[in-house]
Formats: C-alpha cells, structure tokens, sequence
C-alpha cells in the first residue's frame, strides 16, 4: 500500500466512532491532565490540560495508531457500537460520559479517583 495510500485509509478508518474512555489524572507533580482512550484499541492513550485537548490529541495518535496496523498488514479493530439501556434521552455520542470529582470546598484539591460511567 503507497504511504499516501495508507495514511488516507487510516484517516477514514480513524474517523469511525470508536468508543471513548475519558477521565481525570494525577501528575506526578500533583497537577491534573485528562486522560483518553479508545478500549478497543490497546494501548492507544492520551493526556491534555482539557478534555477537548485529550481528545484532539487522541484522534491524531488513533490515526497513527491504526497506520502501523496498516503497514504490518495487522487487523484493525472494530469500534463498538453501545447500545442503551432502557431509554436514556440524554445518551451521550461515543458511549462515553465523564465525571468529574468534586471538591468539598474550593480550596481542597479534588479526589481524583477514576470515576466515570460508561455505557455500552
């Protein structure tokens, strides 16, 4: 496949709705970051100072991700379509939805467990 080829047939196959993972994280220095990923892509992660900006950073690293699958002639997974439970008129896109720990007070630092809920 011509690296032009390959890039262009990664991009598409990026762009399919790969099931969103997104949480909080602790920095080794006590900051926080969010953290994205795509389960059905191991090992495919990536931190940002926003949520939108984990995200952005994701779908380029998910490109790149699923272009060396290409190039090693590896399977590409298949996105997992969630289906919702019962009706949920608020079900969000990419069968993700984020929660965010909330402090006791605006001075304490906040619990930064993961916490998320996620529908599948």
């Amino acid at each position: 496949m011509a690296n032009n080829n390959l890039q262009e047939t990664a991009r598409s196959l990026a762009a399919r709705p790969y099931t969103l993972f997104a949480f909080l994280g602790k920095t080794t220095t006590g900051g926080t970051i969010y953290v994205a990923t795509n389960p059905e892509l191991p090992g495919c992660y990536a931190q940002g100072d926003t949520m939108q900006e984990s995200e952005d950073i994701l779908a380029e690293i998910r490109e790149d991700y699923i272009a060396h699958l290409l190039a090693h002639n590896l399977t590409v997974p298949e996105p997992i379509t969630p289906k919702p439970a019962g009706r949920q008129p608020h079900y969000p896109p990419h069968g993700y939805k984020i929660i965010e720990p909330k402090p006791e007070n605006d001075s304490e630092m906040p619990d930064l467990n993961l916490q998320m809920t996620v529908f599948a």
